[in-house]
């Protein structure tokens, strides 16, 4: 049943250089981009409150949901502002907050009780009651007109200039350069989700002189994904391969008094795999999890082959039913990737292209080979399925 037609290896080539225009392509089904989700839609300026009690009127800004910083481009320059100090976001009197940090605003005066004690000052003691003693009270001291106060006046540029490296002590602090020790650092670097579970169905096609006879199929396949870092999770797969037997394939009657009729030929392959799987987010919005992925593994693949027929002796008309199959198992290696499109908070599509290496056997003759007498074909699959995720 096997034949020693090898595939040219012309045919091979184009196969593999098609995958990464394949992947190009699949880009191109989900038309939102990282823009799209860095904020709001027709959020470009916004109005900022912070818990100190400045205000930030309709300004651009960026958001970095990894580090929690909004980055705020005012006319002096960029500023790096945490999460944590930002009181309300507004645009045009609404409150955006949630849209923008994922939380509700929080009021200004509950954020800064410290600076309004700073701020207050103690009434005079042997003056009026109330009465600060700073402006008022130095007004009605003779020592206020003294023209040595005046030559002062100067030394206060001076001493706002500490306030110049105060600021830049500020930004570094809120600067997205975070120390790796951090909590901001450990929770940006912590896995996207905690668990997910995907379902798809796949088009497999077999090329090679080991798989010669069969034709392309469909079929279905089940993951776990299990994250261990933001950008890396391990992938357990288990796949039904959709080959089929082709018209071609076909036994033959040595016996000239018997013939064959009624051929039924069935092709079974179980694939699995165990990968690691390496994911880049498309976007920087909180809750987005969709992500351009791909990944390698190695695995086994066990494949039986069944065929029935009825013998018909030619001369009496009698007939007998025959039925053997015929199953092995095959080391494989595993290549693929794709993309992962949110349509919910937990449930997203999937698209993505799978090779797989079917390592048959050392062989003497010139079979279909990549390494040196080791015989191999190969298994192109695309598949479409769909994601659970488990936060």
């Amino acid at each position: 049943m096997r034949r020693s037609f090898p595939l040219p290896p012309v045919t091979l080539l184009v196969c593999v250089a098609a995958l990464p225009a394949l992947l190009a392509a699949l880009l191109t089904v989900s038309p939102a981009s990282a823009d799209e989700f860095a904020r709001p839609v027709d959020m470009e300026k916004a109005t900022f409150v912070l818990v100190s009690g400045e205000t930030f009127t309709m300004v651009p800004f960026e958001v970095d949901q990894r580090f929690r910083t909004v980055e705020l481009e005012l006319p002096d320059g960029s500023r790096h502002v945490s999460f944590a100090d930002i009181a309300s976001v507004a645009v045009e009197q609404q409150d955006v907050t949630e849209a923008v940090l994922g939380r509700p605003a929080r009021p200004v005066a509950d954020a800064a009780p410290e600076k309004a004690a700073a701020e207050e000052v103690p009434a005079d003691p042997g003056g009026t009651p109330g009465v600060p003693v700073s402006a008022p009270a130095t007004a009605a001291t003779p020592a206020e007109p003294a023209a040595p106060v005046i030559p002062a006046e100067p030394a206060t540029p001076d001493e706002s200039a500490p306030a110049i490296p105060a600021e830049d002590e500020t930004e570094d602090q809120e600067s997205p350069w975070i120390s790796k020790d951090s909590p901001t650092y450990r929770q940006a670097s912590d896995p996207l989700w905690r668990l997910g579970l995907r379902g798809a169905a796949n088009f497999s096609i077999p090329t090679g002189d080991y798989y010669d006879g069969l034709k392309a199929g469909l079929g279905y396949e089940g993951d776990l994904i299990i994250p261990i870092k933001r950008d890396w999770s391990l992938r357990l797969s288990v796949s039904r391969s959709g080959m089929k037997p082709g018209s071609d394939l076909t036994l033959v009657s040595y016996d000239a008094g018997i013939t064959i009729a009624n051929q039924d030929w069935d092709m079974k392959a179980w694939r699995y795999t165990i990968a690691a799987q390496f994911q880049k987010p498309l976007s920087d919005r909180k809750g987005d999890l969709s992500l351009l992925y791909g990944y390698t593994g190695l695995g086994a693949i066990s494949q039986e082959l069944t065929v029935g027929a009825d013998l018909v002796e030619v001369a009496s008309g009698d007939r007998a039913h025959f039925e053997d199959s015929y199953s092995e198992s095959k080391f494989i290696q595993t290549l693929g990737g794709g993309v992962m499109k949110m349509v919910a908070p937990t449930v997203a599509l999937d698209f993505s292209v799978e090779m797989d290496i079917v390592y048959i056997g050392t062989v003497d003759n010139d079979s279909y080979s990549y390494f040196g007498n080791t015989q191999t074909s190969l298994l192109f699959d695309f598949k479409v399925g769909v994601v659970k995720i488990f936060k």
